[in-house]
């Protein structure tokens, strides 16, 4: 799992940094989904902070975004 140490807090960073991505660019989570090849429901679950996308997935996200793995889970740039 990536957030061994504080998982609890490491999901709630992924989703808000998540969804400040999403609002920041105007792309809705469904858009997302289509455009990395993950289900709608999928985008939900990571924005709520319930669980967090594969490290494949990880990567995915950041690339679409332009931003680090780093950025993603840390908020650090």
């Amino acid at each position: 799992m990536i957030f061994a140490k504080n998982r609890l807090g490491g999901l709630l960073v992924l989703a808000k940094n998540l969804c400040v991505l999403l609002h920041e660019r105007n792309i809705t989570q469904r858009k997302l989904a289509e455009d990395i090849g993950v289900s709608y429901q999928a985008v939900s679950v990571w924005c709520a902070g319930k669980t967090v996308p594969s490290s494949t997935v990880l990567l995915q996200i950041a690339q679409y975004f332009n931003v680090s793995t780093d950025y993603l889970l840390t908020g650090e740039k």
